[in-house]
């Protein structure tokens, strides 16, 4: 009886190790630390709210409809996004799949263009006039009223 109460108590502690992993406290303590719970947008704060999808969370502003971003992506850097893969810097280019965000030291690396992104003054200034229009449109959340 007592071995078998032994590896209840280890099978819980390996169970906490795994809670963690699991939701990815490492990461959200690293960015608290590095002042990433910041919002690029109106310097309000970043938390880290409950996902409804693969991810346990994501950064979220407090204020609604501000700015979010996954876990796994970088934090923009003075204003920038850096390339999701390889933390670069990145062009707007329009493909035939929609408006992306290449990086500029590896063309394979993009990442599709949302609302958020177009919050950042300094990302919005990387848009020719012309297509940043047409974005604007397209990204446009459709109004209830």
């Amino acid at each position: 009886m007592a071995a078998r109460a032994g590896s209840i108590r280890v099978e819980r502690i390996c169970a906490r190790c795994d809670l963690g992993r699991v939701l990815q406290l490492d990461t959200l303590l690293a960015a608290h630390e590095l002042r990433e719970d910041v919002c690029p947008v109106c310097r309000g704060e970043l938390v880290a709210a409950e996902s409804r999808n693969g991810d346990p969370f994501y950064w979220r502003c407090l204020i609604p409809d501000c700015y979010t971003r996954s876990l796994d992506r970088p934090a923009p850097r003075d204003g920038l996004l850096p390339c999701a893969s390889c933390g670069g810097s990145v062009e707007f280019r329009q493909m035939p799949s929609g408006p992306h965000w290449r990086c500029t030291l590896n063309p394979r690396h993009r990442q599709k263009v949302i609302s958020s992104h177009l919050r950042l003054p300094r990302m919005r200034e990387l848009i020719p006039r012309r297509e940043l229009n047409k974005l604007d449109r397209q990204l446009a959340e459709p109004k209830l009223f």
